[in-house]
């Protein structure tokens, strides 16, 4: 997470406002180890970050005071950034100056150029070796002053509290190797970004959207690399997929949903985008490809449900809801219209409104009734039933409660009360509630039952079922 360009000297921590890109991140970790009296914990990322042109950081367990220091950190959550200590550190106790204490940390005197604040805690202190020494407990450094700071020494941290949970031994050197330096890396062969899937959807016979994603292969040597792009995918076209990647240059290479999938059924269709580093290896990396095709229908399963009666003339109606409760990862609301089957005597008594994720939208309003949903005069279509009726934003039929057309056998798409495009862009996962209330009396009513048809933005490839469910 950092700026496009360095923050200039003199501007603080923080350097005002930045431009960073929260578009690569990993999520999900395992605890490794942690000791307290040097303030370490060590986690296992559960994805591999290298396609994000990472820098994995060497270490320096010897213990040795650095002749000057580097500090790389996020100050107040902001963008990366860095200070320099052109004075050697010593090893001091916690917020101690005494040498060397109880030699648990490596105080900073003071910062030359730049500064820590609050959010900098846990950032790695670089020797002039570029290896990480320790790493921020705390201090009283900060924007305006010259003060010190304390970082845990790896040193200590190397042995711990002497178990595999509590030391770093176990974990940076697995091998026993006794090693006491190991060296920063930077980058090697070739690097694919970005690391997002390609993942298309639409109607059957098309268009997809997004309809292709282009890829920068970067080559991190300083000698061409022969590289291959290649999908098992028959509705998906490589174009630029092959070649050659010259020393520390790029090429991009473009994958785009090709006509094949027209043909294709609704239904989730997936497969993988393979690159290839052909020199030597190095980087060789995959990108998940889809395309979601048609509509995804969800219907409910707690009904039928009776509808109380309401009482004419006064605010009390008689309601009922059903729910529908979804667990699909990684899928946003493009589009949403609701199917209603509902028998009443009385069309004109009902209000009905779908709720979602804190939002509720409005569908049929009671005629008459000003917003209140409870009582109006006249009173409303007298015809019988909703059975069938499609609530749109883009429906044909107009507002369902004007039309009073008996029976509805075969109705249009009616359009609702509210928008339902209020939904547009939220996650598909979560309790979807239908809520019928009866504004009258005398007339009776039941949800027979009702259901989603949702179409899905791009969604997050490995993260959810999908499956047309009836």
């Amino acid at each position: 997470y950092e700026n496009s360009t360095c923050r200039p000297p003199g501007s603080g921590a923080s350097g005002g406002a930045g431009d960073g890109s929260l578009a690569q991140f990993t999520t999900g970790s395992t605890f490794r180890a942690g000791y307290s009296p040097s303030d370490f914990t060590l986690v296992e990322l559960d994805d591999d970050p290298s396609g994000f042109d990472v820098t994995y950081s060497g270490w320096d367990r010897s213990g040795a005071n650095a002749s000057s220091a580097v500090a790389i950190h996020h100050p107040a959550t902001d963008e990366k950034r860095i200070s320099f200590e052109d004075q050697p550190t010593t090893i001091t106790s916690y917020l101690g100056a005494s040498v060397p204490g109880d030699g648990t940390h490596i105080r900073v005197e003071d910062w030359d150029l730049g500064t820590t604040e609050g959010g900098s805690s846990g950032s790695p202190l670089y020797d002039s070796n570029h290896r990480v020494i320790g790493q921020l407990h705390g201090g009283f450094a900060a924007c305006g002053n010259n003060d010190d700071d304390w970082y845990g020494a790896i040193s200590v941290s190397w042995s711990g509290g002497g178990t595999s949970a509590t030391r770093l031994s176990d974990w940076l050197d697995p091998g026993a190797t006794g090693a006491m330096t190991i060296d920063t890396r930077g980058a090697t062969g070739m690097r694919v970004t970005p690391s997002t899937p390609l993942a298309a959807s639409g109607g059957e016979g098309g268009p997809f959207n997004p309809s292709s994603q282009a890829y920068t292969l970067s080559n991190k040597n300083t000698t061409p690399i022969d590289y291959s792009v290649t999908t098992g995918a028959s509705w998906v076209t490589i174009t630029n997929g092959s070649g050659q990647i010259p020393g520390l240059g790029d090429v991009v290479v473009t994958a785009s949903i090709n006509g094949n999938a027209n043909a294709l059924t609704t239904g989730l269709y997936d497969d993988t985008i393979q690159f290839t580093n052909l020199t030597d290896g190095d980087g060789d990396t995959q990108r998940a490809v889809s395309v979601e095709v048609g509509t995804l229908e969800f219907a409910s399963t707690d009904t039928p449900l009776a509808i109380p009666d309401g009482t004419n003339g006064t605010s009390t109606p008689g309601s009922v809801s059903s729910t529908i409760t979804l667990q699909q990862p990684g899928v946003k609301v493009a589009d949403v219209d609701v199917e209603l089957d509902i028998a009443h005597t009385y069309m004109g008594d009902l209000c009905i409104s779908l709720t979602h994720n804190g939002q509720t939208v409005v569908l049929v309003e009671r005629a008459n009734s000003a917003g209140s949903c409870f009582y109006g005069s006249p009173y409303g279509c007298s015809a019988d039933n909703y059975s069938g009726a499609i609530i749109d934003d883009s429906g044909s039929g107009g507002d369902l409660e004007s039309q009073c057309a008996a029976g509805l056998s075969s109705p249009p798409n009616y359009t609702p009360t509210g928008s339902l495009a209020t939904f547009q862009g939220m996650g598909l996962s979560g309790d979807w509630t239908l809520t019928v209330t009866d504004n009258a009396g005398s007339d009776l009513g039941t949800v027979l039952g009702w259901a989603l048809r949702v179409i899905p933005e791009s969604v997050e490839l490995g993260t959810r079922p999908f499956g047309r469910v009836q």
